[in-house]
C-alpha cells in the first residue's frame, strides 16, 4: 500500500509559524516571571500591614492587661472589625488566660491549596521588657487576591493584544522575504513544463535571494545558449553524417594499409633472424638470436592485437586450429619476462603438470598472447616474492555432451600488490585499469586484459582472477582443448636412465622445490628436499652408515645463510661427498657469477624458470660427465661487439638542464660528434644564425624564449633564406598524448623524451643525418654507449636507480667513475639550489617559477635515476600549468623530504 505524499506547506506557513513560536515562547516566560513576582511581592506586602496592625494593637492593649481590665481589653479588639480582612483575635493575660476576643461570621472563598491563603500572627505584650500577655491576629487575603487576579488579568490582555499584532506583522514579513522565492519556484516551474529559458526572474532585493535569482537568470541565459549551440550542432551533425560513415567505410582499409605497413619491416626482422639460425653461430651466438627472434614474434603478436583489436568487438574475428607443441610454447612464452622479473629479485617458475598433454590443437598465437600479458602484469605488479605459471586438467568441470573436450588450466600467481575489491568491475575493461594511480606508476593503456578475456571466451573459456589488496592475484583460465595426435615431436630420453636414482634438492623457496620434486619423481627417482645449505650438509653427514650416497644433488646458488656455491665447496672438500654430480640452478641476474664460480666443481648449472625437457637433459648428462652439455638454457653473460656508423657531425643542443647538458654532450661526442651548448631559445636562435649545424637538439622547455617558439622563428627566417634547412629534434620531458604532434605542428622534424638512451639518441641523430652525410667511418658506437649493467647495488626502496647510474657511468670512454661522480655533483648542486628557488617561489605564489623548477628538476632527476622525486615534480609541474599550486605547502615537503633521501644515498656513493 502506498503512503499518501505529505500535505504541502508554504515556506511562509513556516516561518510564520516559527516566529510565533519564539514570540509566543517569550510572551509566556514574560508573563509567568512576572505572576510569580507580583504575588510573591503582594503576600509580602499584605504580611507586613497585619504585623504592624498587630504591634499597634498590642500597644492599645498594654493598660487592659496591667490591670486585668477585661471590658478595655474588649473595646481594643472590637476595633479591629472596621479591618475586613482580620476574621478573628484574641488576647492572653502571662498566665494564659483569654480576656478578650473577636471572631467575625466571615467565609474564605479562596481554595485552600493556594499559598497566602490566610495569616496568623502572634505577638506578645511587653512593658519595658516585661511580659503582660499574648495577642493573636487571624486574617486572610481574599481582597489582595482579587486586585492581584485583576491586574494579571489586564496584562495578559495586553499580550494576547500583543500576540495577534506580532502575527500579523509576521505574516507580512514572511510574504515579503518569500515573496522573491515563490517567483523563483513559479519560473522553474514554467521553465521545466514548457522549456523555454526566455523566461527571467524579476530581482527585489539586493541580498543572498537577490545573488540566487542573479545566478538563476544566468542558468537561464547559458541554457538558452546551449539550445541555440546544439540546435547549430545538430544542423552541422547532420551535415557531417555522411563524411563520417565514408570515414568509417574506409577504416578498414586504412588498417589493412596500415597493417601491411608495420609487419613488413617486423617480417624482415623475423625472416633475417630465421636466415641467421641457419648459419654457423656459437652456442651463445644461437640463444642471442632465438630471444630475437621470439621476442620479434611476440612483438608482432602484440602489434596484430592493437590492430585486431576492432575486429574482435565487432565479431569478425577468428582464431587459427593448428598443431603445436603446447609445452615449449609456455616455455618460450616465459622465458621472454625471466630478465625483467628475475632483475626485481623475484623467484620465477613454471609447473606443467604431469598429465597435461604436449601437443594440442589451437591458436598458439594467441594463447601465447594472453600469458603474455598476465605474465607481464604480474611481473609490473609484483616488488617481492613470488610468479608462478602452472598448466594442469582443470579438475573443476568434468567434459559433458554438450562440452566433450577437457579443459586446461593455466594460472598465473604472483604475490604483488594485489587489486581492491571495489576495482575488480573494471578490471577487463578496455583502456581502464584497477587504480588510475597505476598507470603513471607501473605504466600500461590498461588494454591488455580486455584483449585477453575477450580471447579466452573465444577459445571457449571464461578468465577468472582471485586477489587480496596488498598480498597478491591469481589469474586464472581454463580452455577446451583437442589433443594432437599427429604432432610429430622431439621425444624425451627415455626416462628409465633415471629411475630408481636418489636425488637431494637443496633450494630455499618452496614453490621452486615442489616443482622440481614433482618433475624428479615424475621420472621415477626417489627425492629429499631440504630449504637451506646447513639442512644440506647434516643431512649428508649425519646418514646412516646402511644408507646410500645420493646419486645427484641439486642446489640453488641464491639462498639465505649459506648460499649455494658455499655449499659446493663444502661437498667437493669432503672425500666422501665429492664425487657426487652437484647442479646449480641460478637466474639470469647471477648468470655471470655462476659462470665465475664454474671452477667450485658443479657439473652443471640450469637457468630458472627450469623447462622440465632441460632439468631431465641437464641429470642426464651430469651423469654421463659430457662436458659439451653440461650448460643448459646458458644466457648471455658479455657483451657483443657491434659495428655501427660514427657520425661526423657538427649538432648544438639547447638544453638549460647543466645535467642533462653533460650526459647528452657525451653521448654525442661518442657517436663522433662535435657539439656546440646553449641554455635558452632565444641563444639557439642566435647560435643557427651565427654558425651552421647538421642538426639541432630542441629541449621544448627553456627560460627566456621555449624550444616551440624558438623553432617557430627558425623556420620562420628559413623561408626568408636565412638559414639554411636543418633537422630539428624535440627534446621533452613531457612524452604525453598530444606532445608529439604539438612539437610538430611547431616545425619540429622529430620528437625524443627524456630520459633517453644512448642507442635511443643516435637511432634518431642518425635517421636525420642519413639524407645529409655523404661518408660513413666504421666504429663501435655499443661499446662506448651501451654497458651490461652490473648487479643492482641498490635495495627496492633506494631513491636512486642502479641502471640510469650505470648507463652514466657507461658514457666514459674508460668506464670509469670520474664523469658520474662529476654528473652527480652537479645534480647535487643545483637541485639543492633550485629546491631553495622553489622554496621562495612557493612563498610568493610565483606560479610560472614554480612550473619552471619543477619541469627542469623533473627532467634532470630523471636523468640521474631519481624517479621518484621526478614524479613528485611531476605532480607540480602538471597543475602549475593550469595556474594552480598546493598552498598547504605538502608537496613542496615531500620534495625536499625525497631530495634528502636521494642526497644520502649519492653523498654515500661519492664518499666510497
Amino acid at each position: 500500500m502506498q503512503l499518501d505524499p505529505k500535505p504541502y506547506r508554504s515556506l511562509a506557513d513556516k516561518l510564520r509559524q516559527i516566529i510565533m513560536i519564539f514570540f509566543s515562547g517569550a510572551m509566556l516566560l514574560i508573563f509567568a516571571f512576572i505572576s510569580v513576582n507580583e504575588v510573591a511581592k503582594s503576600i509580602v506586602n499584605s504580611r507586613q500591614q497585619l504585623e504592624a496592625l498587630a504591634q499597634v494593637t498590642a500597644s492599645n492593649s498594654q493598660g487592659a492587661l496591667m490591670f486585668k481590665d477585661t471590658k478595655s481589653a474588649q473595646q481594643t479588639l472590637n476595633s479591629l472589625k472596621l479591618i475586613p480582612s482580620i476574621f478573628a483575635a484574641e488576647l492572653y493575660t502571662v498566665d494564659g488566660n483569654k480576656i478578650a476576643f473577636l471572631e467575625k461570621n466571615h467565609h474564605i472563598f479562596l481554595p485552600v491549596w493556594l499559598p497566602g491563603r490566610e495569616v496568623h500572627f502572634t505577638l506578645p505584650v511587653k512593658i519595658e521588657n516585661e511580659v503582660l500577655g499574648t495577642l493573636k491576629l487571624h486574617a486572610e487575603l481574599s481582597q489582595m487576591w482579587v486586585e492581584l487576579v485583576t491586574d494579571l488579568g489586564v496584562f495578559g490582555s495586553v499580550i494576547i493584544i500583543a500576540f495577534f499584532v506580532a502575527r500579523l506583522f509576521a505574516a507580512r514579513f514572511a510574504n515579503k522575504v518569500t515573496h522573491p522565492i515563490y517567483d523563483l519556484v513559479e519560473a522553474s516551474v514554467r521553465v521545466s513544463q514548457s522549456e523555454n529559458y526566455e523566461i527571467r526572474v524579476v530581482k527585489h532585493e539586493n541580498d543572498e535571494i537577490g545573488i540566487l535569482v542573479d545566478a538563476f537568470n544566468g542558468m537561464l541565459e547559458k541554457l538558452e545558449l546551449r539550445d541555440q549551440q546544439l540546435a547549430q550542432h545538430r544542423i552541422r551533425l547532420e551535415q557531417e553524417k555522411m563524411a563520417a560513415e565514408t570515414a568509417n567505410a574506409a577504416k578498414s582499409q586504412f588498417l589493412a594499409n596500415m597493417s601491411h605497413e608495420i609487419r613488413t619491416p617486423m617480417n624482415g626482422v623475423l625472416g633475417m633472424a630465421e636466415l641467421l639460425l641457419g648459419t654457423e653461430l656459437t652456442p651463445k651466438q644461437r640463444r642471442f638470436v632465438e630471444i630475437v627472434h621470439k621476442s620479434g614474434e611476440t612483438l608482432l603478436s602484440v602489434i596484430n592485437d592493437i590492430l585486431d583489436f576492432s575486429k574482435i568487438e565487432a565479431g569478425r574475428f577468428e582464431l587459427e586450429k593448428i598443431d603445436f607443441d603446447l609445452h615449449k610454447m609456455v616455455e618460450d612464452t616465459i622465458e621472454l619476462f625471466a630478465e625483467p622479473a628475475q632483475s626485481k629479485g623475484l623467484e620465477y617458475a613454471l609447473h606443467i603438470a604431469q598429465d597435461v598433454p604436449d601437443a594440442i590443437n589451437g591458436d598458439p598465437t594467441r594463447l601465447r598472447q594472453v600469458i603474455g600479458n598476465l605474465i607481464g602484469n604480474a611481473v609490473k605488479f609484483t616488488a617481492l616474492g613470488e610468479i608462478v605459471v602452472t598448466l594442469s586438467l582443470d579438475k573443476t568441470t568434468q567434459p559433458t555432451t554438450e562440452s566433450p573436450l577437457p579443459k586446461i588450466r593455466f594460472s598465473i600467481r604472483d604475490t604483488g600488490i594485489g587489486i581492491r575489491n571495489e576495482a575488480l568491475p573494471m578490471l577487463f575493461q578496455a583502456f581502464s585499469q584497477a587504480d588510475g594511480s597505476t598507470t603513471r606508476k607501473y605504466g600500461g593503456t590498461g588494454l591488455g586484459l580486455a584483449i585477453s578475456k575477450q580471447l579466452v571466451e573465444l577459445m571457449g573459456g571464461e578468465i577468472q582472477v582471485e586477489t587480496l589488496a596488498g598480498q597478491g592475484t591469481t589469474f586464472s583460465f581454463a580452455i577446451p582443448v583437442r589433443h594432437a595426435p599427429n604432432f610429430i615431436q622431439r621425444p624425451l630420453a627415455g626416462p628409465s636412465k633415471l629411475e630408481g636414482l636418489k636425488l637431494l634438492i637443496v633450494e630455499d623457496n618452496q614453490t621452486s622445490r615442489d616443482i622440481l620434486k614433482s618433475y624428479t619423481q615424475s621420472w621415477g627417482m626417489s627425492v629429499e628436499t631440504v630449504q637451506d645449505a646447513l639442512s644440506a650438509l647434516e643431512l649428508l653427514r649425519k646418514r646412516p652408515e646402511n644408507e646410500p650416497l645420493f646419486d645427484l644433488i641439486i642446489i640453488d646458488i641464491k639462498m639465505t645463510g649459506m648460499n649455494g656455491l658455499e655449499l659446493v665447496e663444502r661437498i667437493k672438500a669432503d672425500p666422501e661427498l665429492s664425487h657426487i654430480p652437484l647442479i646449480v640452478i641460478t637466474s639470469t641476474q647471477f648468470l655471470g657469477e655462476a659462470a665465475e664460480a664454474q671452477k667450485s666443481g658443479f657439473s652443471a648449472y640450469l637457468i630458472k624458470p627450469i623447462r622440465k625437457s632441460d632439468l631431465h637433459q641437464c641429470l642426464l648428462n651430469a651423469l654421463s660427465n659430457d662436458a659439451d652439455l653440461l650448460i643448459i638454457n646458458q644466457k648471455s653473460t658479455g657483451d657483443e661487439n657491434q659495428s655501427s656508423t660514427k657520425l661526423n657531425a657538427r649538432i648544438l643542443l639547447a638544453e638549460d638542464n647543466p645535467v642533462n647538458q653533460h650526459v647528452a654532450q657525451f653521448m654525442l661526442q661518442g657517436f663522433g660528434c662535435s657539439v656546440d651548448i646553449v641554455s635558452t631559445g632565444k641563444e639557439a636562435l642566435q647560435a643557427v644564425l651565427k654558425d651552421r649545424y647538421d642538426l639541432v637538439l630542441m629541449d621544448c622547455m627553456m627560460p627566456v624564449m621555449d624550444g616551440y617558439a624558438a623553432t617557430a622563428e627558425i623556420r620562420k627566417r628559413q623561408k626568408d633564406g636565412l638559414p639554411p634547412s636543418f633537422p630539428i629534434i624535440a627534446l621533452t620531458a613531457n612524452a604525453i598524448e598530444g606532445d608529439r604532434e604539438k612539437c610538430l605542428i611547431a616545425g619540429m622534424d622529430d620528437y625524443l623524451a627524456k630520459p633517453f638512451k644512448a642507442n635511443a639518441l643516435f637511432r634518431v641523430v642518425k635517421s636525420w643525418l642519413k639524407p645529409i652525410r655523404d661518408f660513413d667511418i666504421e666504429h663501435d658506437i655499443e661499446k662506448e654507449t651501451v654497458c651490461t649493467p652490473k648487479e643492482p647495488d641498490s635495495t627496492p626502496e633506494s631513491p636512486i636507480s642502479a641502471s640510469a647510474l650505470e648507463s652514466i657511468r657507461s658514457l666514459s670512454a674508460d668506464n670509469g667513475d670520474d664523469f658520474l661522480k662529476s654528473i652527480i655533483e652537479m645534480y647535487l648542486s643545483n637541485t639543492d639550489s633550485s629546491i631553495k628557488s622553489l622554496e621562495k617561489a612557493w612563498l610568493t605564489g610565483d606560479i610560472d617559477l614554480i612550473r619552471s623548477i619543477s619541469h627542469m628538476m623533473k627532467s634532470s632527476s630523471s636523468q640521474i635515476g631519481a624517479h621518484g622525486l621526478a614524479e613528485l615534480c611531476l605532480a607540480i609541474e602538471t597543475p602549475a600549468r593550469n595556474h594552480q599550486y598546493d598552498k598547504t605547502g605538502k608537496s613542496l615537503i615531500n620534495i625536499i623530504a625525497e631530495f634528502s633521501d636521494i642526497k644520502k644515498c649519492l653523498e654515500s656513493y661519492l664518499n666510497d
